[in-house]
């Protein structure tokens, strides 16, 4: 996203909770990126790191 000076803004989390059906697959997840870094999502299978960045996009 970039804001009226053409700078790109943060991405930004707080209390994060992803929910299928009455099932939480992501609770309490609060984090934020910072303009120009590069970050990694690791993690063990079924940790949740395929929900997290959809989960971005609904705001």
């Amino acid at each position: 996203m970039a804001s009226d000076t053409g700078s790109i803004l943060p991405l930004h989390a707080r209390n994060l909770t992803v929910s299928f059906a009455d099932r939480a697959a992501l609770r309490s997840i609060s984090f934020q990126l910072q303009s120009g870094t590069l970050t990694g999502i690791i993690g063990p299978n079924g940790a949740g790191k395929s929900t997290l960045l959809p989960a971005q996009r609904g705001r």
